[in-house]
């Protein structure tokens, strides 16, 4: 599946770099051109270097092997994008510490990992997310929005918008994250879902506007982010992407 964008942003060509042939380009669907990504259906044993190892710490094996694995993918984006070779080891907040110039984003989930990267040049922050598309139980769903962000969810049988808002606000606390906002909980951001499109079946996309609570609004800090969220493969996937020359949070 490839999709090409045409909006108020332009039309984007997109390129993805994929560790493994069977893939097809998922989180690079819904990115702008300027942004790498690398994805992968399995896990790699090798690619992460001792600092990096040492960064994460005491891990039971899955988590260790989606450590090494999204370390992997990050390098090899970050090769295409022409960022020198530098240990990303794991910050206190559990974010990498992306090569001077460059930012990123790294997810993973049951069957899939991606890395997206960008230099800075071009992007300010973002942020990728991916979780398995299946409904979440209702306290859950309470904690991730409130009534008045439920409203208004995008409704079609087999889609769990439930999941779409919540892989939206991971994308976006990630970006915001990438702007200096520190950690956010889910309850500072409101979500809206725009859109909705079929691409086939079990497959949709759409656009999402993530706006701050004003008490969580800093100097320096947009009023909120747009991004893009695609289903496909029972995977839902989000991205926020901040272009360097826009002001306005809004998505590339």
């Amino acid at each position: 599946m490839t999709i090409t964008w045409r909006d108020g942003g332009g039309v984007f060509n997109v390129h993805a770099r994929l560790l493994d042939s069977g893939i097809k380009g998922l989180v690079a669907d819904i990115v702008p051109a300027g942004v790498e990504v690398a994805e992968s259906t399995c896990d790699v044993s090798s690619g992460v270097t001792e600092r990096e190892l040492e960064s994460l710490g005491w891990a039971v094996a899955a988590r260790r092997a989606e450590f090494v694995t999204g370390r992997a993918l990050a390098r090899e984006a970050l090769s295409a994008v022409g960022a020198p070779a530098t240990d990303l080891v794991r910050t206190a907040t559990g974010a990498p510490a992306w090569p001077q110039g460059f930012t990123g984003s790294i997810t993973h989930c049951s069957g899939y990992r991606a890395a997206a990267v960008a230099a800075r040049r071009d992007v300010r922050a973002l942020g990728i997310d991916a979780e398995p598309h299946r409904p979440l139980a209702n306290e859950l769903v309470a904690a991730i929005a409130t009534l008045g962000e439920r409203h208004g969810w995008p409704v079609a049988p087999g889609l769990w918008p439930e999941t779409v808002a919540f892989s939206a606000k991971e994308a976006a606390c990630k970006a915001l994250y990438g702007l200096g906002a520190g950690l956010l909980d889910f309850a500072q951001l409101h979500i809206e879902l725009r859109g909705l499109h079929r691409l086939g079946e079990g497959a949709w996309h759409g656009t999402f506007d993530a706006q701050l609570h004003r008490a969580r609004r800093e100097p320096g800090l947009p009023a909120g982010v747009a991004g893009r969220w695609l289903v496909s493969d029972s995977l839902v996937l989000t991205a926020v992407v901040l272009e360097a020359a826009a002001g306005t949070g809004r998505c590339a």
